[in-house]
């Protein structure tokens, strides 16, 4: 089978972790011909009281999205069916009032789109600036002496955690930081919990991934704008020194710690495991 533009297809099979695609929707937009796979499904309306849009983001609900969860089998490649879609009742309010609510929708996607270029625009121009000041073409007004060359092994040390897969748990009392924990553009995306009580992150940490799988390619630094605790794994590596060296070489983003009490604790883990990783 070949789609079409202007087909609605479904995600019937999600490889991600957390399941954050099995469900959802998408149309088919591109004019090239298109060849059908076994594990997205095809939306073919048989209700001529429903709009093809309002569907659309009636399947990017939250409603409908956790049903498909709850349904969901396999592990962990997670799976949904025909029959299993069929199954979910939700609300339908007569077509006028789709089409209306579809419109609202549809203007709040052209001003989000619109606020995605700007600040797609403004990365640009703050990753030039960046490269101008970070390697000393351009100076800043009133900073004229000289820059030292410096080997990164001299400013900073680096830490990696243990391996915490064997003890996730989904009621844990503290977040794992992991290489998936941190996104290209340097946001934090945690995920996973667990009541492992080592290797703990503090106020000020700043981390960076250690191994990548497509997505992690970026360094954070840690505040407390946020209550959670989080403990590093095998995968990501903790940078210690003069905070304002390390800086100058590594973005920043921002991971949260609700404690810094267990600093000591995981001062002692790294001296008692040897986890000291002189890797620059």
């Amino acid at each position: 089978m070949i789609f079409s533009k202007g087909d609605l297809l479904i995600v019937m099979t999600d490889l991600t972790p957390d399941c954050n695609l099995l469900g959802k929707p998408a149309f088919v937009e591109s004019d090239e011909p298109i060849l059908h796979n076994q594990r997205i499904g095809k939306v073919e309306l048989k209700d001529k009281n429903v709009h093809a849009q309002w569907l659309f983001y009636v399947l990017l609900s939250r409603t409908y999205l956790d049903r498909i969860k709850e349904q969901a089998t396999g592990s962990p490649v997670r799976h949904t069916s025909n029959k299993s879609i069929y199954t979910i009742q939700l609300a339908w309010p007569p077509l006028p009032e789709q089409r209306a609510i579809t419109e609202a929708l549809s203007d709040v996607d052209a001003l989000l789109r619109e606020l995605d270029r700007l600040i797609v625009k403004k990365h640009d121009v703050k990753q030039a600036v960046m490269q101008q000041l970070l390697s000393g073409q351009a100076r800043l007004p009133g900073f004229h002496d000289q820059w030292e060359v410096k080997r990164l092994g001299d400013v900073f040390a680096i830490w990696a955690g243990k391996s915490k897969s064997a003890f996730v748990c989904d009621e844990g009392d503290f977040w794992i930081c992991d290489m998936g924990s941190v996104s290209a553009d340097g946001r934090l995306i945690v995920s996973k919990r667990t009541n492992l009580s080592q290797d703990f992150l503090c106020t000020g940490d700043l981390i960076m991934p250690k191994d990548d799988i497509g997505g992690a390619k970026s360094s954070g630094r840690s505040d407390t704008s946020t209550p959670m605790t989080l403990i590093f794994s095998e995968t990501t590596f903790t940078a210690c020194g003069h905070a304002k060296a390390i800086r100058a070489f590594l973005p920043m983003s921002s991971i949260h710690t609700r404690s810094t009490m267990n600093c000591a604790r995981r001062s002692l883990v790294r001296h008692s495991s040897g986890l000291d990783a002189e890797a620059l």
